[in-house]
């Protein structure tokens, strides 16, 4: 089933796993413009709120072409750093702060965090083993 290779196979949860195609449209000192085909607002809007917090970030944004095609494109202006570099830096703080996040997760659960409401007990279980 398409929905299957596109989404996974959990009835909860529906992971991305489209393959990424990126295309670097302009490359310059202090700017980069790249469009990406597999991903919208999940993966840029966290890219651009960490980058923001970078001193050296000028300018960054990003726009979805059109709302029913997963394309974005993708600008980030510098001072001084190249930009590659600052989007490297990005990601890792990126991972980190995810890092964190599923160590609380797994904390809650350890604590016995009930399954949600709509999900039946041994469900919930069997979820947590397999993916946490």
């Amino acid at each position: 089933m398409v929905s299957e290779q596109y989404y996974g196979k959990s009835e909860y949860w529906r992971p991305r796993t489209k393959p990424l195609k990126i295309e670097i449209l302009e490359l310059e000192k202090n700017k980069i413009k790249f469009a990406v085909e597999g991903q919208t607002h999940t993966l840029f809007d966290p890219l651009r709120m960490v980058l923001l917090e970078d001193e050296d970030v000028l300018f960054v944004a990003y726009k979805i072409e059109h709302p029913l095609k997963e394309r974005v494109i993708f600008v980030l202006q510098t001072r001084k750093k190249e930009p590659l570099q600052v989007i490297r830096e990005g990601i890792e703080k990126l991972r980190s702060k995810f890092s964190e996040l599923k160590k609380h997760l797994i904390k809650a659960v350890d604590q016995k965090a009930k399954a949600p409401y709509f999900v039946p007990e041994k469900e919930w279980k069997e979820f947590v083993k397999e993916n946490l």
